[in-house]
């Protein structure tokens, strides 16, 4: 038990000292030689750097695709990692997107102004990159959103990592909240009381959740977002971001999933996650390379 207690500590001080480390290389480095950078640390670098992972990943997309062939499921593991590297850089430079406009917003059911006056509950995925997904909120010119929307994640266990993530974070127009119970009643209330606005990545291994097919394979998944919107009738927008070319994002704000409340509400529950994780599965193949294949999504506890 020491010898894994002291692993443990010597990879969380490794992990501390390599994000620390690229956070400054690449609020350094001219914006678009630190992604340059970054896509390469993560192509060659992390994608290698734990076996096992890397044959998680690679045997999860052959399972979701089983028409890939093994070199292509083994590239678009790769591309994945260096995606999710190249996602630490243009957190860093937020502030260098929003100056030189390298997203543009789809929004044609007019969503943005629909929840000026109404509450709402959004939905995404590790997709493109999901940091992103609160800007179309600061670019409304009738209303500034930045301080309605709620964005519920997962803390990472390392305790630096986590200070260095909130540091990065601050650039972002909204306010992070770690998804426990607490935070979900002050969310819950927030919804409620204040007209806020939730957004979550539903796509988030879970320990506990509801069993629900995800690219045709059983996952557990969160219930969260069903759950509030069977709970109080509050639709659901999904929302997600696409990669364009080296460094530009479209992102892309679907119409509203009104809740289909019945007698039964567990039904009612399952039926939401179930239509959510159809949406989520139809991006993926949309764009495979795209998705974080880094987590087992698939591990059922």
């Amino acid at each position: 038990m020491q010898i894994k207690r002291k692993l443990k500590v010597l990879s969380e001080i490794g992990l501390s000292f390599c994000s620390y480390l690229l956070y400054y290389l690449f609020k350094i480095l001219p914006y678009k030689l630190s992604l340059l950078f970054a896509d390469f640390i993560g192509k060659y670098i992390l994608s290698n750097i734990i076996p096992s992972r890397k044959k998680i990943g690679i045997t999860n997309i052959n399972l979701c695709f089983p028409d890939f062939s093994l070199k292509k499921s083994k590239q678009i593991y790769k591309q994945s990692c260096g995606l999710a590297v190249r996602n630490f850089a243009e957190k860093i430079n937020i502030e260098t997107i929003i100056k030189k406009q390298y997203y543009t917003i789809n929004d044609p059911y007019k969503m943005i102004k629909y929840m000026e006056n109404h509450k709402a509950l959004m939905f995404s995925a590790h997709l493109g990159n999901w940091e992103l997904l609160t800007l179309p909120f600061i670019t409304n010119s009738n209303k500034n959103l930045k301080n309605d929307i709620l964005v519920a994640y997962k803390t990472p266990q390392n305790k630096f990592v986590i200070k260095l993530l909130d540091k990065v974070r601050s650039y972002l127009p909204c306010h992070h909240l770690d998804l426990t119970l607490p935070n979900l009643l002050k969310i819950t209330k927030s919804i409620l009381n204040d007209n806020k606005k939730f957004l979550m990545l539903a796509d988030q291994r879970v320990n506990n959740g509801l069993v629900v097919n995800l690219l045709n394979r059983p996952a557990a998944t969160s219930s969260v977002i069903p759950t509030l919107s069977i709970k109080y009738n509050i639709p659901i927008i999904p929302i997600r971001v696409v990669r364009k070319g080296t460094c530009n994002f479209h992102i892309i704000i679907d119409n509203l999933i009104y809740p289909q409340i019945t007698d039964n509400k567990n039904k009612d529950i399952l039926n939401i996650t179930t239509m959510m994780n159809d949406i989520i599965s139809s991006w993926i193949r949309e764009k495979p390379e795209q998705w974080y294949w880094l987590h087992n999504r698939w591990q059922i506890k």
